[in-house]
């Protein structure tokens, strides 16, 4: 049997650890911050969101003050979501390049009035000068040797970090090639020259200048962007291949900068020609007198130029198909066909030839360009593409035969009826 005094000593423990189990049991969570979004760099920011551990307030008062301070953009207003949970909705995006500090009010204290502990002080940014999108796009086609980009950015950059890490790499030039930032003037005059263009409304919706042609249910809109205008130091070579380099390091006034590259790839218009096209039987044939004739450019020719390109023959100037009533400039003339067999025509395009962009023909000295026709293809079908089988005539349909090779059996319904004849 233990002693009494090993009894008192055994019975004050247990106490001593029982009341100790009941203040940790009892004491519950601390009242802290549990999550602050958005923490870091993030490019599109619409709200910012604050929960507590433990309840803060009771849910649904409308009076309750808001548990932290700051500033960040434009008018926000912030709510109790629930009893641990506070929003500050943004009345537009943030743009990009703003650096955002909140802080909890000094004393703060829970529902049951605790003291908030731990992380008092909470910090974001929108991020330095990234791409969101550009003009002409990355599969828009051949660009042109002198092509300007409008770039819509989420912050605009400073002129030194720009020509310090932004580049054109074009294909067969060993060197780096410098990618020049061009006056407002210059860009404001591109984006006015072509504001029907679908490509431009499509641009500036997406750079939040411009309302969308159509609202998307649950999508807010856009961060305003900066938009610049930027060209390669030196001309590009037709048809050959250009990648903008947006570096990192690229800096706004406020320090924030890119914190990686990203390429853009291009491939550059080929030089203005054009090419003359018809359907032939093999390589070496004359052109197929049914089939429509074309003549194809490798730049967009105006209009009014292009509906003056003649196909002449032995019955004079054939007119070209019309164009599409909303085109405005043109990459094909057709003339359709059929045509007389084995003619002569006379391909003929209208002096100073020129496209859209001014450059004239390449191989201008091509034209006029002859080309013939040769005989009509062999043909065996039946008059049209369904046919009514009379049960009188015994279940027999018309059928076309033309320069068919060899001897073909068949029986004439004709005036000789029920003769047999042969067609080659």
């Amino acid at each position: 049997m233990p002693s009494r005094s090993l009894r008192a000593a055994l019975t004050a423990s247990l106490i001593g650890a029982a009341a100790l189990f009941g203040v940790r049991a009892w004491s519950g969570p601390q009242a802290a911050v549990e999550l602050f979004s958005p923490l870091g760099s993030v490019e599109k920011v619409e709200q910012i969101k604050l929960r507590f551990v433990t309840p803060m307030v009771a849910f649904g008062d409308p009076r309750l003050p808001a548990p932290i301070a700051g500033s960040c953009g434009p008018v926000a207003s912030g709510r109790w979501v629930d009893a641990r949970t506070y929003a500050i909705d943004l009345a537009v995006p943030l743009a990009g390049g703003q650096r955002c500090a909140f802080t909890l009010n000094a004393g703060l204290k829970d529902a049951s009035g605790a003291v908030v502990q731990g992380r008092r002080a909470f910090a974001f940014d929108t991020g330095g000068p990234t791409i969101r999108t550009l003009i002409p796009q990355e599969d828009s086609g051949g660009i042109e040797e002198d092509a300007v980009f409008l770039l819509a950015l989420n912050a605009r950059p400073t002129p030194a970090s720009l020509a310090a890490h932004a580049s054109c790499r074009i294909e067969g030039v060993g060197e780096v090639v410098p990618l020049d930032l061009l006056p407002d003037a210059t860009r404001d005059r591109i984006v006015t020259g072509t504001a029907k263009d679908y490509r431009t409304r499509e641009f500036l919706t997406e750079a939040g200048l411009r309302k969308p042609d159509y609202e998307v249910e649950g999508s807010g809109p856009n961060p305003r962007a900066e938009i610049v205008a930027v060209k390669c130091r030196r001309t590009l070579p037709s048809g050959g291949r250009v990648a903008l380099v947006w570096g990192a390091g690229i800096t706004t006034a406020s320090g924030l900068a890119t914190p990686t590259a990203r390429r853009l790839d291009f491939r550059v218009r080929p030089a203005f020609a054009a090419r003359f096209e018809c359907s032939r039987v093999n390589d070496g044939a004359t052109c197929s007198p049914l089939e429509a004739m074309r003549v194809s450019f490798t730049g967009q020719v105006p209009r009014a130029l292009a509906a003056q390109v003649r196909l002449v023959g032995p019955r004079g100037a054939v007119i070209p198909e019309k164009f599409d009533a909303h085109a405005v400039t043109v990459d094909t003339v057709t003339f359709k066909g059929p045509f007389d067999e084995r003619a002569r025509f006379r391909v003929e395009l209208p002096a100073g030839l020129t496209d859209d962009a001014g450059r004239p023909l390449t191989n201008a000295a091509r034209f006029p360009l002859a080309t013939q026709t040769g005989d009509l293809p062999p043909l065996v079908k039946f008059a049209g593409a369904f046919g009514i089988v009379e049960a009188a005539e015994g279940g027999v349909l018309p059928v076309t035969l033309r320069a068919v090779e060899g001897r073909v059996a068949a029986l004439d319904l004709g005036p000789l009826r029920g003769r047999e004849v042969s067609t080659t």
